[in-house]
C-alpha cells in the first residue's frame, strides 16, 4: 500500500496522485535549497501545486533563473497569496492555472517525470514536465485566514530544545 500524505520536517506533503514518488517531484523545500545553497535549478519545465506566498515567490524565482515554462496550479478556483506575488508571477511570463487537479505523473525511459495529466472541469491536460514542487498542505489549511476569522489558530512549539515540534 502507498501513503496518502508523506510526513516531513517542515509539514505535511500531500501524496494524491500517481507518480508523486518519481525522481522529479520535489517538495517546496527542497527546491528552496537547489536554488539557494546548490545555486542551479532542479529541472527546467516547473508544476507548483498550490499558491500560497512561497510557491508563487519560488515559481517567479524559477522564471528569473531562465526556466523554460512554469505552472502553478490550485484545486480551488481562489488565489491564497498575496496580490503581489501572483502580478509578479505573471508579469515574468508564469502561468497560473485555477481549478485544476494533478492526476498523475508519467515517466520517461530513464525514469524521471516526463508528462503531467492535470485535470480541469473541461476535461484533461497534458502538459511537458521535468520538476513538480509541492507545497505544504498542512500550513495553507491550518494557519489559513479563513481559518483566523473563526477564531481558529494552529501553534507549533518546543517542549524542549531537543526536541522536534509539537503541534497543538
Amino acid at each position: 500500500t502507498e501513503a496518502c500524505v508523506v510526513f516531513g520536517q517542515q509539514g505535511i506533503w500531500p501524496a494524491f496522485f500517481n507518480g508523486w514518488n518519481l525522481p522529479g517531484v520535489i517538495t517546496l523545500d527542497s527546491f528552496f535549497r537547489y536554488v539557494n545553497e546548490f545555486k542551479v535549478l532542479p529541472g527546467r519545465n516547473f508544476l507548483f501545486q498550490g499558491t500560497t506566498n512561497r510557491v508563487l515567490r519560488a515559481a517567479t524565482i524559477a522564471l528569473s533563473r531562465k526556466a523554460k515554462s512554469v505552472h502553478v496550479i490550485d484545486q480551488s478556483e481562489n488565489v491564497t497569496c498575496w496580490r503581489a506575488h501572483s502580478d509578479r508571477f505573471l508579469m515574468n511570463g508564469g502561468k497560473m492555472l485555477m481549478n485544476h487537479a494533478l492526476q498523475r505523473a508519467v515517466a520517461d525511459e530513464v525514469g524521471n517525470v516526463k508528462l503531467s495529466y492535470i485535470k480541469n472541469p473541461q476535461g484533461m491536460l497534458i502538459l511537458e514536465t521535468d520538476t513538480i514542487v509541492l507545497d505544504v498542505v498542512n500550513e495553507q489549511k491550518m494557519n489559513a485566514p479563513t481559518e483566523w476569522k473563526r477564531g481558529l489558530f494552529y501553534l507549533q512549539r518546543r517542549v524542549s530544545p531537543y526536541e522536534t515540534y509539537c503541534d497543538e
